[in-house]
């Protein structure tokens, strides 16, 4: 499948899932996140980031006061969800 547009380095593969697909996904997505809830990221200074985020797999990107790093388990305790097989299909 040839990509639709690519900008900056990114593909754009449009209708790569049909509108079914794309609801089954996010649905699945967030049934994961119930245990590893979205955070907002504290930077070193203290400041929050203005975006919301978690993680999928054996390590995830964290902010905190003490700094960033990857670490396997979100801020809660518990560990980060595996990465469903219909992500890594896509």
């Amino acid at each position: 499948m040839k990509p639709n547009l690519s900008i900056r380095g990114f593909q754009i593969y449009e209708k790569f899932l049909d509108d079914d697909a794309q609801r089954a996904l996010t649905a699945e997505l967030r049934a994961l996140i119930v245990t590893t809830p979205m955070v907002q990221p504290v930077l070193a200074g203290g400041r929050r980031m203005s975006v919301r985020m978690t993680s999928l797999g054996k390590l995830g990107w964290v902010a905190d006061a003490a700094g960033y790093k990857y670490q396997s388990h979100h801020p809660n305790g518990q560990p980060w969800p595996a990465i469903p097989p219909s992500v890594l299909n896509i």
